[in-house]
């Protein structure tokens, strides 16, 4: 590749700073002598704009006279000199390096009008606190266990604080860091000034920032290579163990991470043993509502106990959402406690009252030992800003009240849920972890609660011979068995309720179906189909329904096939349609010798069945409909042939 040997424009820098300047002398220092670093082929000395304070004379004494010190005042706000002496030195790109100061909008257009960058320091990770005090937050969350890594970033300066494009951060591990003195020390330097992670981003950032500036001007574009990802040889790395799941990364994909869901139950905070299959379809679960409510986090699920999600920054917060009071609030209400995360509530209510004013948001940290945390609490601390905060609270109640209705139609009642939060690299709000899965909410199906309330208590129970236990590799306890009640009861829980909000959506060929204990929705159509190759017909059904707001549940198995586990069907269904108030209608798609209609409606004990037979074309309907219409006495099958005119008389049917 040829290119042309041209001079390219050094960047004119101004940096600004209001404290003891440290890092205004690191920058000095590494643009000061060019034997130090390459930026000085890139970047002209700096103009520094110092705050005329108690801290001006001893800074400037320190950066003069080899460099250009401008005393800096912005009384009221007021950055009209400030805009000046910029324009007099032809400044490209302003640093705030511990600059004291909201920068105000209209400073901001300004400059985005004159084609200035402007960038700040901030002692932090992306999304992780927002404000000033920064130093003393983390620590605090450190210590609290809600956070094992922070360190610091350069991000562009907009309107929302301590936002905007991250341009480069640096990390530190908390753990390494004895003391709060060290960790401060290991943030700004130890006294040369150099090794601080502060200090190491902000000449990251000049790097990237230097080349940015020197490409616009030479005119030359990067040449981005295409390249193919293949997920077969990716070298996987653990990177999280929690609980329940493993979270893996890539360094063939690093926006992405890779969740495996184990089969790991916990109660108490405490990690107990294997439960086969709750892995699956705990996945499964969670992967259902992503979809049905098109959140963004995955990027792809699988049939398994794996998903692949976006890599986000999430917020060390849970946000959890009450309609009743219950659980631990109801302990604590008995207890005497009124006030609940700023919301405090009347005298008289009992277990299971309904919140008179609607589900409400009581968030709590997230760390060694969750505990609730009020909204001024979480806007003090610099966790996120007030318009990200009212944002997030009011998409969790909005998903919230979007899932219980849901679930209402199914004959469940949501009680609380817990969501999780995070943030993309645009700053944009995202739910993550689970949603609406038995392990981060309460339901009660028709009377019978459903939730890990039976391990909890279990648990509590046990806790001492638990905790005596050894810890194995994976964090369960070693030997630890469960009663078998408590394990099947908790298997049996995750499947149940995956195949009810899924609404039977899996293929039943010759397994037995049991009744006993398992939860079915209310009110619902049946649709049994006498083949897999009948999928097209049987979608189109399911459309027309869903459009009237009616839940189908649907099956493939053939009366002349597969006709013991037809009647295992039927007789499941007739068993549910005995519980007072539900109603339900079958709906047979069968052709050619169409014995499945047959079957179901001289077996069925008080469901209508509607036969709807599939058919390629007019000539395939007009040889075949005999079978369908030609019922012997006492199989009492209407047929329907328009999978509207279906959905319509299912409406009508459910009136009645």
């Amino acid at each position: 590749m040829t290119t042309e040997n041209t001079t390219t424009k050094k960047m004119n820098l101004a940096v600004f700073s209001s404290g003891a300047g440290t890092t205004s002398l690191f920058i000095a220092r590494i643009l000061g002598n060019r034997f130090l670093s390459p930026l000085c082929e890139k970047i002209n000395k700096p103009v520094f704009f110092v705050e005329n304070n108690q801290n001006f004379n001893d800074l400037a004494g320190k950066l003069t006279p080899e460099f250009e010190v401008v005393p800096t005042e912005v009384p009221g706000n007021e950055y009209s000199p400030v805009i000046a002496n910029l324009d007099k030195h032809q400044i490209n790109l302003v640093f705030l390096a511990g600059w004291m100061h909201i920068c105000p909008t209209e400073f901001l257009k300004e400059l985005e009008v004159k084609g200035i960058k402007i960038v700040n320091l901030h002692p932090s990770l992306p999304y992780q606190l927002i404000g000033r005090d920064i130093h003393p937050k983390i620590w605090a969350m450190y210590e609290e266990g809600m956070t094992s890594k922070t360190g610091a970033m350069v991000h562009c300066v907009s309107s929302d604080v301590d936002r905007g494009e991250v341009i480069a951060t640096r990390e530190l591990d908390l753990r390494t860091c004895a003391t709060y003195e060290d960790y401060l020390a290991k943030m700004r330097g130890d006294g040369n000034d150099t090794t601080g992670v502060e200090k190491l981003v902000c000449y990251d950032a000049l790097v990237k920032l230097a080349d940015e500036f020197a490409h616009r001007q030479s005119n030359e574009y990067f040449q981005k290579l295409d390249w193919v990802l293949d997920i077969g040889s990716a070298d996987m790395s653990l990177v999280h163990r929690g609980k329940v799941r493993d979270i893996y990364s890539s360094r063939h994909y690093p926006d992405w991470l890779f969740i495996n869901t184990t089969d790991r139950v916990s109660a108490n905070d405490i990690i107990l043993t294997h439960v086969p299959t709750k892995g699956y379809y705990l996945n499964q679960i969670n992967q259902f509502w992503h979809q049905l409510f098109s959140l963004s986090q995955i990027i792809s699920g699988t049939r398994g106990s794996t998903m692949v999600v976006r890599r986000f920054q999430p917020i060390p917060l849970e946000f959890i959402i009450r309609n009743k009071l219950w659980g631990s609030m109801w302990s604590a209400y008995q207890g005497g406690q009124r006030d609940f995360n700023g919301l405090v509530l009347p005298d008289g209510l009992e277990k299971g009252s309904v919140f008179p004013d609607g589900p409400i948001f009581t968030p709590t940290t997230k760390g060694k030992k969750d505990r609730p945390i009020t909204e001024a609490e979480i806007l003090k601390q610099g966790l996120v800003s007030r318009s990200e905060l009212a944002t997030i609270k009011s998409r969790c109640l909005e998903l919230f009240t979007d899932g219980a209705d849901y679930l209402e139609r199914l004959g469940i009642e949501m009680i609380d849920t817990k969501f999780e939060m995070a943030f993309d690299s645009q700053g944009q709000i995202h739910f993550i972890d689970e949603v609406f899965t038995p392990d981060s909410s309460r339901f009660i199906i028709h009377g019978r609660q459903m939730d890990k309330d039976a391990l909890r208590k279990w648990t509590t129970e046990n806790e001492q011979m638990i905790l005596s236990l050894p810890i194995g590799s994976d964090g369960t306890r070693v030997g630890l068995e469960l009663p078998q009640e408590v394990a099947s009861g908790l298997a049996n829980n995750y499947q149940s309720f995956y195949e009810l909000i899924t609404m039977g959506r899996t293929v039943v060929a010759d397994a037995s179906c049991s009744v006993s204990g398992e939860m079915l929705p209310s009110r619902c159509a049946i649709l049994i189909a006498g083949s897999e190759a009948d999928w097209a017909h049987i979608s189109k059904l399911r459309q027309e329904l869903a459009a009237h707001g009616i839940l189908a549940v649907n099956y493939y198995s053939s009366a002349h096939k597969k006709t013991l586990a037809t009647m295992e069907i039927i007789n499941k269904w007739n068993l549910a349609a005995k519980v007072p108030g539900a109603k339900y209608v079958f709906i047979t798609c069968a052709g050619m010798s169409n014995a499945l209609s047959g079957v179901v409606a001289a077996n069925s004990r008080g469901i209508p069945v509607i036969a709807c037979p599939p058919a390629k074309d007019l000539d395939d309907l007009a040889t075949n409909i005999n079978s369908t219409l030609q019922m012997p006495s006492a199989v009492p099958a209407a047929c329907i042939l328009r999978p509207d005119n279906v959905a319509g008389f299912c409406v009508n049917l459910f009136k009645c």
